[in-house]
């Protein structure tokens, strides 16, 4: 998984959340990644991803070399999930991305550096992630990053 740990340590169960019909692997194919990118395809992107389930009831997925956590944490546990991981990824607000959202980095500096955004609309939380490869940038993939970000805060509304 291209995932930052985002799922809740202590299980928390999803009482009165939305319905799950939406998972990690329905969110995006692997087109529409690619459209909300402009990238262009890959062979990864004929990969078929397995599903994981998460321990609060949420679920994760790799589409196109992203990795995409859903509802690993209830909405109401948002902040104090972010809170949580503050010491090993930098994170910055975002505006117009979700109802709140963050972009984050985790690793700067060593030989695995994630990116990612982390976010919530009114009836979910999602984090989609990317490892930063040797011949990329955070320039680079920031907007890509929020891009899907934002398209899947408005799938989730």
């Amino acid at each position: 998984m291209l995932l930052v740990a985002l799922a809740a340590s202590d299980g928390s169960l999803y009482a009165g959340q939305a319905s799950k019909s939406v998972t990690a692997c329905t969110l995006f194919t692997a087109a529409e990644i690619r459209r909300i990118t402009a990238t262009k395809p890959s062979p990864i992107d004929g990969i078929k991803s397995d599903e994981s389930p998460l321990p609060g009831g949420g679920s994760e997925c790799d589409v196109a070399g992203f990795g995409i956590q859903l509802d690993a944490v209830p909405v109401a546990r948002f902040d104090a999930n972010r809170q949580a991981f503050s010491s090993r990824a930098k994170y910055e607000r975002v505006p117009d991305v979700a109802d709140e959202a963050y972009f984050y980095e985790q690793g700067a500096g060593t030989s695995v550096q994630v990116l990612g955004v982390y976010g919530r609309t009114a009836t979910h939380v999602f984090a989609i992630s990317n490892i930063m490869g040797m011949n990329e940038s955070v320039a680079e993939l920031r907007p890509q990053l929020l891009a899907l970000g934002k398209a899947a805060a408005a799938k989730l509304r």
